[in-house]
């Protein structure tokens, strides 16, 4: 292979790229026709005619000097220095453009912003159930699951039936009826929000659930939890949210990324608990049917990356005012002040029926729980 590679081409009789030019001397005007035009290089040398093999080797030669070049620059360059050159800047005038919030699974241009974005901090479990501990005080029959335990994918079914009285937590048994013997609600570390509350009173419960793309049991679920919980960082998390209402007999699941926790993962977590809900609450003939499943949201309402938090507060505040309310389909802008009213009606309603002790716990669970 040696040979073809480094073999010298063949020129044509007096091209001007032969070493010794045999061909009659010629005039002038010939001579300068003759310097402008070049002469293709021919013979067994030239790429053109080199078999399939030679013209492979010289290919995988050319690619292996230019990977050499390339760790040669990155001898002298770190490959972070590179990734932090600011091309945008040096190629782009930049004012030229709007940047709308980032939106994790699409972008709608349908607003370009005439006013600086309004960006909002995550929430974390703590400012979730505040605010559903606000609620429950003009709803009564809202239940507030424990302070201290955040539902996954994973371990929604077992808290749904633990808060139902159908699960027997040390045996680790669901119980096919509802048994106040395994009511939980008496400890006061996990539940000091319900002392000396009746739990039959409860008809709406409401669960915020953490999820991470990336966990794949439910150690792993936890263990991210703790891990961000220590970051004090969101990162790819997100907080969806799932209602059981035992009179309308159905489960309801709020998603504002509409889709951010596989299918394969949640249906059939959400058809087991109806399935579990119509056993243990009969319909009105008294035979038992699975619960109606309600999705809620189909397309994504979340126009940035840390709101979601808010969504879960703010849309069961709306379903408790009217369990059939379906967020507006609404432009980037208008939605993002559709959250900022919201949030500025919370400082009029402060809690005013929960205990030091429930303040107390609130105060530990926002400082070391999950964005």
């Amino acid at each position: 292979m040696a040979n073809f590679l480094l073999s010298p081409p063949t020129v044509q009789p007096g091209s001007i790229y032969s070493l010794y030019n045999s061909s009659p001397p010629l005039s002038g005007e010939q001579n300068a026709k003759s310097v402008n035009q070049k002469t293709p290089i021919t013979g067994p040398g030239s790429f053109d005619n080199a078999s399939f093999l030679s013209k492979l080797a010289r290919v995988v030669l050319a690619a292996v000097l230019i990977i050499i070049t390339l760790g040669l620059i990155l001898c002298f360059m770190s490959t972070q220095n590179i990734l932090d050159l600011d091309i945008q800047t040096i190629c782009v005038d930049t004012s030229e453009y709007d940047y709308l919030p980032y939106l994790p699974y699409g972008l709608d241009p349908e607003e370009l912003k005439s006013e600086p974005d309004i960006v909002f901090a995550s929430w974390d479990s703590g400012q979730i159930l505040t605010h559903f501990l606000r609620l429950s005080e003009t709803h009564p029959n809202l239940f507030v699951p424990s302070l201290t335990t955040i539902p996954t994918c994973f371990s929604l079914e077992r808290m749904i039936a633990s808060d139902i009285h159908c699960y027997d937590r040390d045996n680790q048994q669901f119980l096919d009826q509802p048994d106040l013997n395994h009511c939980y609600h008496r400890y006061p570390d996990y539940y000091p929000h319900l002392e000396g509350k009746n739990c039959q009173n409860f008809r709406v419960f409401a669960y915020p659930v953490w999820h991470h793309p990336m966990a794949t049991t439910e150690d792993d679920m936890m263990a991210r939890m703790l891990a961000t919980a220590q970051a004090q960082y969101a990162g790819i998390s997100h907080w969806t949210l799932v209602i059981v209402n035992l009179d309308l007999r159905e489960v309801v699941y709020f998603d504002s990324l509409a889709h951010f926790i596989p299918n394969e993962s949640l249906d059939p977590m959400l058809k087991s608990i109806a399935i579990r809900l119509g056993t243990q609450y009969p319909n009105n003939s008294g035979n038992p049917s699975p619960f109606a499943v309600r999705k809620i949201s189909k397309t994504v309402v979340q126009k940035d990356g840390a709101s979601c938090g808010i969504w879960v507060s703010l849309f069961l505040e709306k379903y408790l005012e009217n369990p059939q309310y379906i967020i507006p389909t609404m432009g980037c802008t208008q939605t993002q002040r559709f959250l900022q009213n919201f949030l500025d009606t919370i400082p009029q309603r402060p809690l005013t029926q929960i205990s030091e002790r429930t303040r107390t716990t609130l105060n530990l669970v926002c400082i070391n729980s999950p964005s």
